[in-house]
């Protein structure tokens, strides 16, 4: 259920990220609305994935997906601490979007660098790639594109924010994109609790936003 792994993967670093930044003494510090506003927008996200009011605390988040989940969080928020440091490290010598651009770039360099060997020598790997060639190419020839595009918005978002925290919280509203896609394209039920997660990860947004 991506309504399950979706916001929990990226509800968390709401929370993980400003604790870190404020812990190492990165960025300015947060106002007291913007730190109640990003804790509304980590409990309406983890309030999405409830199945029923008759479901416990521990049925509802301790499924086999959820050591992967606690992974992506962690990697997150190292990923996106480590990004803000290299784009203010960045800002003497290069114009906002060409050091998001050039960043970027460096970026999904390595990525390919590190993934290809990978893909080549692993039978799996190489059997996926085939399949997806033959079949259903046009998808991640479209992710390919959009996702780097977004990616350097974010890293532009970055340069300018003057605590990273706000750009991870902010951020936030693909999640209102992605549980309406996930009950109206792919089926999902829009339960209550659903509703009521939405309607706090927007309250939690303004008040971050102010």
């Amino acid at each position: 259920d991506v309504t399950l792994t979706y916001p929990m993967t990226r509800s968390l670093p709401v929370l993980l990220v400003p604790l870190v930044c404020f812990l190492v003494g990165y960025g300015k510090p947060l106002s007291l609305t913007a730190v109640m506003g990003m804790v509304v927008i980590a409990i309406g996200c983890l309030l999405i994935p409830w199945r029923s009011a008759g479901v416990s605390l521990l049925e509802n988040y301790l499924q086999p997906a959820l050591l992967f989940v606690m992974l992506k969080v962690i990697a997150t928020t190292a990923n996106t601490i480590n990004d803000s440091v290299g784009m203010g490290l960045l800002k003497s010598n290069f114009s906002p979007v060409d050091a998001a651009l050039f960043y970027i770039s460096m970026e999904y360099l390595f990525c390919l660098i590190f993934l290809f060997p990978y893909v080549l020598f692993s039978r799996h790997e190489k059997h996926t790639f085939q399949m997806i060639r033959r079949h259903s190419l046009r998808y991640p020839l479209i992710a390919g594109v959009i996702i780097p595009c977004c990616y350097t918005l974010l890293l532009l978002a970055m340069r300018y924010a003057s605590n990273v925290s706000f750009v991870v919280a902010l951020s936030q509203a693909s999640i209102l994109i992605g549980v309406l896609l996930g009950v109206f394209v792919l089926k999902e039920k829009a339960s209550h609790f659903k509703i009521a997660g939405v309607v706090l990860i927007f309250v939690g947004l303004l008040l971050a936003a102010l």
